[in-house]
């Protein structure tokens, strides 16, 4: 098994000025200011990226192509860049397709034009990723607002989802060798944060010819069904164990606490349900599965942490070898 991970926000700040850093640092103003500022030009800023991996001693890096981003725009010769710079680093690739507010989260829509829109977006961040020598790609099920919770709608969206989702796998098929991935949404999406309802997808896209889509289980996400009042089970890692094992192959390593809405504290703080033990259970079942690649997506949510990155990611670096027994 390999780690890896996606920096989110962690060095964001390195891109700011150096008033935009005091106004940072100082509280006067907060983290999505620093994102406002820096978030685009750290996505860009291929060369810093590598030299942030090498500080870490990391090996795999995921990009994330939510919006704002600069990867659909990058030249042929860009991309080109990219993989060389990666590849002279000693660096792999996953690429996360966009989440939020990209035309992308509108692969389930019922209305035919959008989804159909939907997957001709997808495609161009496909492009970048077989460009850049990705080895995996991510994507989220979509959206859907609370008034299309019935079965009826349900329906109509599983069926579009999982058209859409085909087209994106086998045009990732026939570029390249890719594997697609799956990604269980947060609770605050409306719905396919549960397990089965993604594994239930890739087994039907699976079936109509698809094969290579995977199922990344992503347990932080899965840990905000507290949010919307949904329990979860009292031996917290027992649905990971009915999961199959050839539909897996990257996951999401993250926690999430439900009384903050926090999401990705550090792990090695144990503020939220993955306590110390509970990730060495976790790091059994992962290994039992045959888990390839475990991606960890660590956040900041203070300006302490910000001050502090480095010792924060070296320590939590530290504590993940631990407790998986496996090197960076």
């Amino acid at each position: 098994m390999k780690l890896g991970r996606n920096l989110t926000n962690l060095f964001t700040i390195e891109m700011l000025s150096e008033k935009q850093k005091d106004l940072i640092l100082s509280g006067k103003e907060n983290m999505f200011a620093m994102n406002a500022w820096g978030g685009l030009k750290m996505k860009a800023d291929i060369n810093n990226l590598a030299a942030i991996a090498r500080k870490l001693n990391i090996h795999h890096l995921e990009l994330d192509c939510d919006v704002p981003s600069p990867y659909p725009e990058f030249s042929k010769e860009k991309r080109r860049q990219l993989k060389q710079i990666f590849r002279d680093n000693g660096l792999t690739l996953s690429v996360h397709l966009p989440y939020t507010m990209s035309a992308v989260s509108n692969i389930a829509s019922p209305q035919a034009g959008e989804s159909q829109n939907a997957v001709l977006m997808a495609k161009k961040y496909i492009d970048f990723a077989v460009d850049a020598g990705a080895l995996y790609v991510n994507i989220h099920p979509g959206k859907a607002p609370f008034y299309f919770n019935s079965v009826h709608f349900l329906k109509t969206l599983e069926e579009n989802m999982v058209n859409s989702l085909y087209a994106l796998v086998k045009y990732t098929e026939d570029n390249s060798d890719i594997k697609f991935h799956l990604e269980n949404n947060t609770a605050f999406d409306g719905f396919y944060y549960n397990i089965d309802d993604c594994l239930r997808v890739v087994k039907k896209i699976r079936e109509q010819g698809a094969k290579s889509i995977y199922f990344n289980f992503d347990i932080g996400h899965w840990f905000t069904r507290e949010s919307i009042k949904e329990k979860l089970p009292v031996d917290l890692l027992s649905p990971m164990k009915d999961i199959p094992s050839d539909m897996v192959w990257e996951f999401h390593l993250n926690d999430f606490i439900t009384e903050t809405t926090t999401f990705h504290p550090p792990l090695m703080e144990q503020k939220g349900h993955l306590t110390k033990d509970r990730l060495k259970e976790y790091a059994a079942i992962i290994k039992k599965l045959g888990v390839e690649l475990l991606l960890l997506e660590t956040a900041f949510h203070t300006t302490d942490d910000l001050k502090n990155r480095y010792d924060i990611i070296h320590k939590e670096n530290a504590f993940i070898e631990e407790i998986f027994g496996v090197k960076w």
